[in-house]
């Protein structure tokens, strides 16, 4: 049986955290409609970090039958601004530190299937894009 559900989700270097009105139990909306950004932060990175891993990782682990140890290869694309390529060994308990940066970024994660792909943003990318692979452990003592 194929698998062709697609799950999304993105992790922000940057808070997203909401005010919130306890009346309604909703977002409060400034004089234009837009939501008002919390001054104060609660976590949301943490937040977000977690629900990717749980839900998008594992399931992609899962998916293919490896553990969060698996050794994985993370080959990149169009990193950088000068958009240049290259690769990382990792694990996927791993991936997510990995793939950020120290700086402001944006990691966009789709699993179809049992393939994953991230997409990153930053002040010097406008899409790096990162494909993953198993790593035999016979390819990691040959390095």
């Amino acid at each position: 049986m194929s698998i062709t559900e697609v799950i999304k989700a993105e992790l922000s270097s940057d808070c997203s955290c909401e005010e919130y009105d306890e009346e309604t139990g909703e977002s409060k909306l400034d004089e234009q409609g837009e939501v008002v950004m919390s001054i104060v932060c609660f976590g949301c990175y943490d937040d977000d970090k977690t629900y990717i891993q749980d839900e998008i990782i594992t399931t992609w682990v899962e998916r293919n039958e490896w553990q969060m140890d698996t050794p994985i290869l993370v080959n990149g694309k169009r990193m950088t601004w000068q958009g240049i390529g290259g690769h990382a060994h990792t694990t996927p308990e791993r991936l997510i530190d990995t793939l950020s940066l120290n700086g402001d970024f944006i990691l966009r994660f789709t699993l179809t299937g049992n393939t994953l792909e991230v997409v990153r943003a930053s002040h010097d990318e406008l899409g790096a894009f990162f494909e993953f692979a198993k790593i035999d452990e016979s390819e990691l003592e040959d390095e």
